[in-house]
């Protein structure tokens, strides 16, 4: 469900193939933590997030370029490298770094009557503003240790609700050595006691909210202080720093009110609150508001939609109203303040809208509310949603495969059955499975003559590069296929898109599981693509005592005009190896033969090949191979006949092997 604060993005993806950096951490004694890579462009794009895993890191599909990359584990300091400069298509995988544990403050935390305090979370951030934060906790005595800093002044922190913290002799100093005995008091916080001039409705929330943090913000709550409810209808707010404090009353079928008593946070009041005393309010009440209702009924014939969710978004205070329709598809809501509003709907198989009738929010138009009248009317009727139509913008295009692989990458626990249509509160490629069965079900499952193969293609020293084709593609907008190989022979280090017939539009791959890609690609603008080619290049780095990985393609489906989909043939499992070192003709096998035999050659890179027959007087016999080849290891037959079809006699022939400027023959005995 939207929630304010959060905005749709579109991801796109660079055509240019990713580049990744890997290696070994020294130091961490096995504990995990996160690698950040930041563009050193002057962008204020977000940094890449790897991983760090016992002795290892690595952060992957990064664009050329230069980064600068962090990490960062929990007790130890934070370690950057300025300057990672990654040519296209780059795999580093060499690099080292050792952390360091740093300097450690070591001490106790008593309460004010001077009794151990165990169980408090106290964090040590840093005030030279390098943004340094280390955490720890207090063991059963009351003793604790905050690891990971660098000398410099700190400020010591309780994370515990309710208490704050004061380090004896004020902020401490951490020097070249570990400080030790530092002794933390921990004093009660504030409070206040909010009184109503009527009876408390029921399910009504009080909160108090730091005045520097002000009320804009109701959905998002950060910093927002909720109280308890007393038994004298009163509600009761502790744990608050010393300071001013706005008071909001949000309840069922009301306005949100703020102290002393009303909806507009303009005119709001502040309470003063002081370190271990309770400051009572003056009396107030909260307020009604206004009350909006509507009916959301189908696009083709406006029957009644049960369960639909309608969403009213404030553009003027960041909070959100939502309830749901009844059996008549018709929705009522109180307690509505003044503003200006945006009207949401959503339901399960129709495409979302927003009032009065727009797919868009830029495209809605704003309701104006007064905070006191009855604003009835307010309707829409939803279009149905085409299975695979991800992001509901009534086209299923290579941007619904995007969005779905982010939740299954994600790994995502969701109720939304646009994604979980299985129901099972995950997201992951069942689901898509899910997806095809409808659209199999509904008419829209074509099969046309696409067949899928593997062909195996340049690529750098030491790296297997696998091109996934599709011959006889059909008018299609976007791809989706599911790959296995074995993460015990290779790294899969990234996929490549220059030779694709998509190659001017999107491509996203995601290793969902150990040895599971799943693969998304297709054009940008919905333009159809057809006939032969490549869809993308994978590419392998096999591990140490491994030469080859193993490819099985396990599902693949087309996107076709008009909401269609189809099912090309798939591949047969294949296995792909490292280009040879050297020009290459092997001894064919048998040899003597009768009446045939297999002749296998070798190419390190692609060039023009020729393979000829030739007999004891250097006449040609038998042409087998006249044709441009790329770096591989190949085999061909010879059954013992001429260029003619006709069987040439028992005696010695020479195969005779020409590849670019390398040439070689060899020997071999035909006996009848």
């Amino acid at each position: 469900m939207f929630e304010r604060g959060q905005k749709a993005a579109q991801v796109l993806v660079d055509l240019d193939p990713t580049t990744s950096i890997a290696g070994g951490v020294e130091g961490t004694d096995g504990r995990d933590g996160i690698v950040l890579a930041y563009t050193n462009d002057g962008g204020e794009a977000p940094p890449r997030q790897g991983h760090i895993v016992g002795d290892r890191f690595s952060v992957i599909g990064l664009e050329p370029g230069s980064y600068s990359v962090r990490f960062l584990v929990p007790g130890y300091l934070p370690f950057s490298l300025e300057s990672v400069s990654l040519d296209e298509g780059d795999h580093v995988q060499d690099l080292s770094i050792a952390l360091e544990k740093g300097r450690t403050v070591l001490g106790t935390v008593r309460d004010d009557q001077g009794t151990p305090a165990p169980g408090v979370e106290i964090s040590a951030r840093s005030s030279a503003g390098d943004g340094l934060e280390q955490f720890g906790q207090s063991d059963s005595s009351g003793m604790f240790s905050i690891s990971g800093l660098l000398p410099g002044p700190y400020a010591l922190r309780s994370r515990s609700p309710g208490f704050r913290i004061s380090p004896s002799g004020g902020p401490i100093v951490v020097g070249q050595e570990d400080l030790r005995d530092v002794r933390v008091v921990l004093s009660p916080l504030g409070s206040i006691k909010v009184r109503l001039s009527s009876s408390v409705v029921g399910g009504a929330v009080a909160f108090a909210v730091p005045e520097d943090i002000g009320l804009s913000d109701f959905a998002n709550k950060a910093g927002w202080v909720e109280g308890q409810l007393q038994d004298d209808d009163s509600f009761y707010i502790p744990g608050l720093l010393q300071g001013a404090y706005f008071v909001a009353i949000r309840a069922p079928g009301h306005v949100l009110t703020y102290f002393p008593g009303t909806s507009n946070s303009d005119e709001a009041w502040t309470i003063t609150v002081l370190d271990g005393e309770t400051t009572f309010s003056e009396a107030f009440g909260i307020l009604k508001g206004s009350t909006l209702s509507g009916h959301v009924g189908t696009r083709d014939s406006d029957d009644p939609i049960h369960g639909a969710a309608v969403e009213i978004f404030s553009l003027d205070r960041k909070e959100v109203y939502t309830i749901t329709t009844d059996n008549e598809g018709r929705y009522e809501l109180s307690g509505v303040g003044s503003g200006r509003y945006l009207v949401q709907v959503r339901a399960e198989g129709y495409i979302a809208q927003f009032f009065p009738g727009a797919m868009r929010a830029e495209e809605a138009t704003p309701l104006e509310v007064d905070g006191k009248r009855h604003e009835e009317n307010i309707s829409l009727t939803m279009p149905v949603r085409q299975p695979a139509d991800f992001n509901e913008d009534g086209h299923v295009d290579v941007s619904d495969l995007e969005r779905f692989l982010d939740r299954v990458s994600a790994g995502g626990v969701t109720a939304n059955v646009i994604f979980d249509v299985s129901q099972d509160g995950l997201v992951k490629y069942d689901d898509f499975e899910y997806v095809m069965n409808q659209v199999r079900n509904s008419g829209k499952m074509i099969d046309p003559p696409t067949i899928m193969d593997w062909k195996s293609v340049d690529g750098e020293p030491g790296q297997i590069r696998a091109a996934l084709r599709a011959w006889n593609l059909a008018p299609s907008v976007g791809y989706l296929t599911k790959i296995y190989f074995d993460p015990d022979e290779a790294d899969f280090l990234g996929g490549d898109t220059r030779a694709s017939i998509y190659k001017d539009g999107r491509m996203k791959v995601e290793e969902i599981g150990p040895g599971v890609l799943l693969i998304v690609g297709g054009s940008s603008d919905r333009d159809e693509r057809e006939g032969d080619g490549e869809l993308i290049s994978l590419i392998f780095q096999p591990k140490e005592g491994h030469e080859s990985v193993r490819l099985r393609t396990d599902a693949a489906v087309t996107l076709l005009p008009k909401g269609r989909m189809s099912s090309p043939v798939l591949p047969e499992p294949i296995r792909l190896s490292l280009p040879p070192e050297t020009f290459y003709l092997l001894q064919n096998v048998p040899n003597p033969f009768n009446p045939e035999t297999s002749i296998a050659y070798e190419l390190p890179e692609a060039v023009q090949v020729k393979l000829a027959i030739y007999n004891l007087v250097g006449q040609k016999i038998r042409g087998l191979i006249e044709e441009f080849k790329t770096a591989g290891r190949y085999d061909v037959r010879w059954d013992g006949k001429d260029d003619f079809g006709r069987d040439v006699g028992s005696g010695v022939y020479f195969d005779s092997l020409e590849a670019g400027s390398f040439s070689t023959t060899r020997r071999m005995l035909l006996i009848r």
